[in-house]
């Protein structure tokens, strides 16, 4: 089992993409969970953290990028090509060795600006390859991504400063280096023109700006007394062992039993862990806390992975600009993360007590969440690429009685739920690549699960005799 795993990851996963996403991916964790790039806390005894300045930065910079996009679409290609990922390079590096070395609030505002800046032209610029993706391989590079990038948090996070941020800084470039390099062998596909008006689910843009304010509302729920535990490298550690812990429990389920549906998964978890957080957060103290903060940052993690899939989902199948489509999405899920800061500064000025604080937040978080859900309740569709979002499905007009005679079929030639799922695709006039994309396989795992059906089934001549096969049986 664990050699196919291996096999279909070899086939789905440029290890290009894989590295550049998991760099981009740790690029991003270190800023949000770690003292690597920064020391400033996120409590709100600090006016405007550093932390929330990088964010009011990459909000401004999605907008831009939206509004550039729509009147000059050229010239932000050309800022997320060679020319930007140079320019975004040496603004990373530049913003935190700033930050780091330079402490006059001009200084560390400008930092924030440059960091935000870099930080959004790296999720720009990752937005051209995802969207060309097919279906089985994008959800394979968020994947992969978000698993690499946790085990490159953990390495770093245990080198002694400073080498941990000249390591960390290092970071941007690489990913950059490895999108351009992608770029130049083609391997992600050519770009989808002319683009169509841009489009945002309404019930997407809910969950999305939902799923901001929640995590925020998680971040300062830490109370004042136990706030040295932000400012260590234990809580984010803790906070990406169990994103990294959940990440790889998922992919393990979408290889081995992957179905039509299985992307929706990613989505799932995210309102489990984050209903958990809020839940047990008024009655945590001291570690606990960092627990519930974990489970917290592992919701958002998940919903992040899943963002992305339906993102570049709807880039491919509504044949939108993908900087546009991405931009529009990160713009609202910032938007709502700065909606939190708002709506937790509100809650301090109400409640002075720490534990009527922490309740309040809790209330107002699970009222968002059932919000949220209640309105996207079928949004999370939209990662199969469902006729909904413009695609097809090649399984949602399947009647029952057809589904039923399929497994009776296969019940009796005894084929394995691996080998029906191929069938069904088979006796519908499928080519091996589609039906790759569709069960997450590898061409030589299809071209296995084929011979084995036809010799069950005794077929000697090819499909269009399996198909007549299948049709007698019918009758």
């Amino acid at each position: 089992m664990v050699s196919e795993w291996i096999e279909n990851l070899k086939d789905i996963c440029n290890p290009l993409v894989m590295l550049g996403m998991g760099t981009a991916v740790c690029w991003m964790l270190l800023l949000a969970a770690s003292p690597v790039f920064t020391a400033s806390a996120i409590s709100l005894s600090h006016p405007i953290p550093w932390r929330s300045a990088v964010l009011v930065s990459c909000f401004c910079a999605f907008a831009i990028a939206i509004l550039i996009e729509k009147k000059t679409p050229l010239i932000l290609g050309n800022l997320t090509g060679s020319t930007g990922a140079l320019a975004s390079s040496a603004a990373s590096i530049a913003g935190v060795l700033v930050h780091s070395f330079v402490e006059t609030a001009a200084a560390q505002y400008a930092s924030a600006a440059l960091v935000g800046f870099s930080t959004a032209s790296i999720a720009l610029a990752w937005s051209q390859p995802l969207s060309n993706l097919p279906l089985r391989k994008r959800i394979a590079a968020a994947a992969s991504g978000s698993i690499v990038g946790c085990l490159l948090f953990m390495a770093i996070t245990s080198i002694q400063q400073p080498f941990g941020l000249f390591v960390g800084i290092a970071l941007s470039p690489v990913s950059l280096g490895c999108l351009m390099a992608l770029d130049k062998s083609d391997d992600c596909g050519t770009m989808m023109i002319p683009w169509h008006e841009g489009f945002f689910d309404l019930r997407l843009a809910a969950s999305a700006a939902a799923t901001g304010i929640l995590f925020t509302l998680c971040g300062h729920m830490v109370l004042e007394s136990d706030s040295q535990w932000i400012a260590e490298n234990i809580t984010g550690r803790t906070c990406i062992g169990a994103f990294l812990v959940l990440e790889i429990a998922l992919s393990a389920y979408l290889v081995k039993r992957a179905r039509p549906e299985s992307p929706a998964l990613a989505h799932k978890p995210s309102v489990a862990c984050m209903a958990l957080a809020l839940l047990f957060f008024p009655f945590a103290t001291g570690k606990a806390n960092v627990l519930c903060l974990a489970c917290a940052f592992a919701g958002f993690g998940c919903f992040m992975v899943f963002f992305a899939i339906v993102l570049g989902n709807m880039a491919q199948k509504l044949n939108t600009s993908p900087i546009e489509t991405y931009a529009r999405g990160f713009l609202i899920l910032t938007g709502g993360m700065l909606f939190g800061e708002i709506i937790a500064q509100g809650a301090k000025l109400l409640y002075s007590q720490n534990m009527e604080y922490v309740g309040i937040l809790s209330l107002i978080g699970m009222f968002v969440l059932l919000a949220s859900e209640w309105q996207f309740i079928d949004a999370a569709k939209m990662a199969n690429e469902t006729s909904a979002m413009g695609g097809t499905d090649p399984h949602e007009n399947q009647s029952q009685e057809n589904a039923f005679d399929i497994r009776k079929f296969a019940e009796q030639y005894g084929l394995s739920p691996r080998e029906q799922d191929v069938l069904n695709l088979l006796i519908k006039g499928r080519s091996v690549p589609f039906i790759c994309d569709e069960l997450f396989l590898a061409k030589s795992t299809v071209a296995t699960h084929v011979k084995h059906i036809y010799k069950k089934i005794g077929i000697t001549q090819g499909r269009q005799e399996l198909i007549d096969v299948v049709e007698r049986f019918e009758k």
